[in-house]
């Protein structure tokens, strides 16, 4: 069986989603990510919205080698108030999630401090949509893919699916160069694919999905697996709160 190695086949220069229900390991495969590219000596952005930069931190400072995070790793915490602000030299606080030009600010000071390439990623970016109108974040989302794209070195916006209007996730794509999908089958196996990429060739096969003291491992389904059952990966909703605004949650 072939393996997918994630954190090689996302370009530099590009802008992707990373798209999965609620549970589905969005998340963790962020963090994985990160890890990832830091130990690679990337260096390494990782915006939090719906965790706190503590905890960050605590999973990645182990990441660099030799030890040297201080050049690596930035955190940009949106989930703890400023009043709370910790001191920790890693960790950028910024307005909170309702102030999308105060994040704007905070990537590109930290991209400017690290110095660029710089990997960034998104994690929460559904709770955005809670705060912001749809307008106002697809400008958010273009704007960012935009300067990753020339400028930054790349990015990865995590969406929770089921949340979004059909017209909000097809806005986002059209967005972005590309989206990876993560689907859980009813025995909560887990399992994830690039759906496309823009200006590569990519296959759109399923791989299976799990860790291995830590590392996530994605392993290409057998085709007999495949063929065995037309539910595996089954797809997740999430009703919609009726909290968005114009059409978005």
């Amino acid at each position: 069986m072939s393996e997918l190695h994630l954190e090689t086949v996302l370009p530099m220069h590009s802008s992707v989603l990373l798209v999965g229900p609620p549970g589905s390991g969005k998340t963790e495969l962020a963090l994985n990510l990160a890890s990832r590219w830091i130990a690679g000596g990337q260096k390494t952005l990782f915006v939090t919205i719906s965790g706190s930069g503590e905890e960050v931190v605590n999973r990645l400072a182990a990441s660099a080698p030799d030890g040297n995070i201080d050049s690596l790793l930035r955190i940009i915490d949106c989930y703890v108030p400023q009043s709370n602000a910790t001191e920790n030299k890693l960790i950028v606080n910024t307005n909170g999630i309702a102030h999308l030009e105060s994040i704007s600010l905070a990537i590109s000071t930290v991209v400017d401090s690290l110095g660029n390439p710089v990997r960034i990623l998104v994690d929460g970016m559904s709770s955005l949509f809670l705060y912001n109108a749809p307008q106002t974040m697809s400008k958010f989302v273009q704007v960012l893919s935009t300067k990753a794209k020339l400028d930054y070195g790349s990015i990865v916006f995590v969406v929770v699916e089921g949340m979004h209007e059909s017209l909000t996730m097809n806005t986002m794509m059209s967005l972005v160069d590309g989206v990876v999908d993560i689907r859980e089958d009813e025995e909560l196996r887990r399992y994830v694919r690039i759906r496309y990429m823009k200006g590569r060739k990519v296959e759109p096969t399923w791989y299976s999905y799990g860790f291995d003291r830590g590392e996530a491992v994605l392993t290409e389904i057998p085709q007999a697996q495949k063929g065995k059952s037309k539910r595996s990966p089954a797809k997740k909703t999430v009703q919609n709160t009726g909290h968005e605004k114009s059409g978005s949650a």
